[in-house]
């Protein structure tokens, strides 16, 4: 072989070996430019399995560094936001909980849901169709991602780019959701209407002695929203040692002047009956004999002043 056929032969190898090299740098960005641009499903599908073509990673949990610039497909659940500038810049983490920084190309989020760690709105275009999801749906969603990786970072997350392929909605757990938050968002429309019907009552006593009774000057709303108000009603030590006392069992009347023998005391709304009430136990040793009983009673009285009031009246009727 002479010298100009070797020199032919060299060049072919190492423009052979300087297309492996580019076809190793281009492939990621030439295989999301189809899925980017895929205007429908049938393109959306042929670029998918141009991509899976390309495909060397089987399972990214398992990836060290040798994983770097290798293209893969994975699915994501629980989108979060970062502190990054970036607006498609996200944390997420695999259905095995690794989380990645990733950088999704083909979808826009919006910030400023009602958890900061969450977004607002995410917008995404698939086979040539945008879909907006939001913070609800995207909090119950599963995401199939085809992606790169562009470093492993053993002390961080490691970082990646990559096309949402397809969405999955957890349709049953995001109903149970949206159930539980309309069951809140009334609950708290519920107790600020109450709570601006308590404020246009007159400072001074409140009394309840029975649903309907006729010396009330408070209904049974009111009583419900004082006995269930977090911060509510307390039954002091005195009004518990007063109700004791003025009953007729002289053992329990001993008891009770010592504070040390009156538990504390569980305050409750019984909506059947419309009324609140209290139940405490009261034990202890008197006159060589070992004692021990709940004691059951309605809140009555209360006083008010401003947003404030304090219990101050409690009966067995």
């Amino acid at each position: 072989m002479n010298k100009k056929n070797k020199k032919k032969i060299y060049i072919i190898i190492a423009c052979f070996f300087s297309l492996i090299v580019i076809a190793n740098i281009i492939p990621p960005y030439n295989a999301f430019k189809q899925l980017l641009n895929a205007n429908n499903q049938e393109e959306h599908l042929s670029a998918l399995r141009g991509f899976k073509e390309k495909v060397k990673i089987n399972n990214i949990e398992e990836c060290d560094n040798s994983c770097e610039s290798k293209l893969f497909f994975t699915s994501f659940n629980e989108i979060r936001t970062t502190t990054e500038k970036e607006d498609n810049v996200i944390y997420a983490s695999t259905l095995e909980n690794k989380r990645y920084k990733i950088n999704i190309l083909n979808a826009n989020f919006l910030k400023g849901a009602t958890n900061q760690h969450f977004f607002k709105k995410m917008v995404v275009e698939i086979a040539g169709e945008q879909f907006t999801l939001n913070e609800l749906e995207m909090r119950n969603s599963q995401f199939n991602l085809a992606g790169n990786f562009l470093n492993n970072n053993t002390f961080s997350r490691d970082e990646v780019e990559g096309v949402i392929t397809s969405i999955n909605i957890n349709k049953e757990a995001l109903s149970k959701l949206e159930n539980k938050l309309k069951e809140k968002k009334r609950k708290e429309l519920i107790k600020q209407q109450l709570d601006e019907k308590f404020l246009k009552l007159p400072d001074g006593k409140l009394r309840y002695y029975g649903y309907k009774h006729k010396d009330n000057n408070i209904n049974y709303e009111i009583v419900e929203y004082m006995c269930s108000t977090k911060g509510g009603p307390v039954l002091s030590h005195h009004l518990k040692t007063y109700f004791i006392t003025a009953g007729k069992d002289y053992a329990f009347k001993n008891l009770a002047i010592n504070n040390k023998n009156i538990g504390y005391s569980k305050i409750s709304y019984d909506k059947e009956r419309k009324e609140c009430t209290v139940i405490f136990p009261i034990n202890g040793r008197f006159d060589g004999r070992e004692y021990e009983r709940y004691f059951f009673a309605f809140l009555r009285g209360w006083e008010k002043e401003g947003k404030r009031y304090r219990l101050e009246y409690i009966s067995i009727k």
